[in-house]
């Protein structure tokens, strides 16, 4: 797309997609909401790609887990509760992906102390999980049912 065509759609779309500043929070500019709208559909494709060569490699394996620490201004009195090893206050994005892309599970709200690793044996997924199922996930941890990429 060239540049006038992309100044053109922003001007379009930037009413829709503009969100307001809170004491929280900077929100997200129009023009990088539109950028990663528009870069989506080529890491969808690349991921798709990815996906499809792992499928007849990874026997009963049934999804892709990984964690996201969201940056927080943690409550007064909290001391280091939120402080996590990156050096900023956080609560922990949790998600498990299925081949297709879709979300098994998505769990927010673990203090960011707590290693990624460790985040998932705090959800009702993994109580859940620890009844004997042949199946295995792709993540961080080496642990009961999951293994640790490279």
């Amino acid at each position: 797309m060239d540049e006038k065509t992309y100044v053109e759609l922003l001007n379009i779309v930037t009413p829709l997609i503009k969100r307001q500043d809170t004491i929280m929070r900077t929100a997200i500019s129009p023009h990088e909401r539109l950028n990663a709208t528009l870069s989506f559909p080529q890491q969808k494709q690349h991921g798709e790609v990815l996906l499809e060569s792992l499928k007849p490699h990874i026997l009963n394996c049934i999804g892709a887990v990984d964690g996201k620490n969201v940056n927080i201004i943690p409550p007064q009195n909290s001391g280091a509760y939120y402080y996590n090893y990156k050096g900023y206050n956080s609560l922990v994005l949790m998600a498990i992906c299925d081949a297709n892309c879709g979300f098994i599970m998505c769990d927010f709200g673990v203090n960011g102390r707590i290693s990624d690793g460790g985040i998932i044996a705090y959800t009702q997924f993994y109580k859940k999980l620890k009844r004997e199922l042949p199946f295995v996930f792709i993540g961080f941890r080496i642990t009961y049912r999951f293994f640790k990429t490279f």
